[in-house]
């Protein structure tokens, strides 16, 4: 695949990881009952909506269209979420969700980026800039552990 299509790809999987983070959080928000936590979801969701509109335009440039995620991904994610909510939506398992679902996205990221190795540095970049905010997310998320 050359440069183009790989940048492409990459700007992709970051614009559906960081939508799939809005959305997770989104769903997270109704189980919510602390406030603070309420405002830390809330204040993590937006950092998701920028990297999600950076890629939307980076993709844009290159010519893509921004991909939606898979209405089988949405229904799939959103029933786990409240299965796993239905009877502990503490905040520190909310908070341990978030975790797990740092970290599958950290992991997608790394593979789309091993998959990519040719793509235009500045995808590069913002997939750095995303591992490092899901890696912020992760770490911030733990102090409601016990």
């Amino acid at each position: 695949m050359d440069r183009k299509h790989q940048t492409i790809d990459l700007f992709t999987e970051i614009h559906q990881g960081s939508q799939m983070g809005v959305e997770a959080i989104d769903t997270l928000l109704d189980k919510a009952k602390d406030d603070g936590f309420k405002m830390k979801l809330i204040e993590l969701q937006n950092e998701y909506k920028h990297i999600a509109a950076t890629a939307n335009v980076e993709l844009q440039k290159y010519g893509g269209t921004p991909k939606e995620i898979s209405v089988g991904q949405r229904v799939t994610a959103w029933g786990m979420t409240n299965l796993q909510t239905f009877i502990n939506s503490s905040s520190e398992h909310l908070a341990d969700m978030m975790i797990q679902g740092t970290h599958m996205g950290i992991d997608g990221m790394h593979k789309a980026l091993n998959n990519n190795t040719d793509a235009d540095d500045t995808a590069k970049q913002l997939v750095d800039q995303f591992i490092q905010l899901q890696q912020k997310h992760a770490d911030e998320m733990r102090s409601y552990l016990h």
